[in-house]
């Protein structure tokens, strides 16, 4: 019979780092995508202000 080369930590340690690095690059993500629609909606929120301006 062949020896165990990796122990059952060792897995566990392996699946959890694979599972957090997949977890940050969605938050990434995530974050890059909030980042662009507070941008839109920034921009829309001060279109809006100066057109109630300029219709008083």
């Amino acid at each position: 019979m062949a020896p165990v080369l990796l122990s059952l930590p060792e897995v566990q340690w392996v699946a959890l780092r694979n599972i957090n690095l997949r977890l940050q690059k969605c938050l990434d993500i995530l974050l890059n995508k909030m980042y662009a629609l507070l941008s839109e909606l920034k921009r829309v929120v001060v279109d809006l202000v100066r057109r109630s301006v300029k219709a008083k």
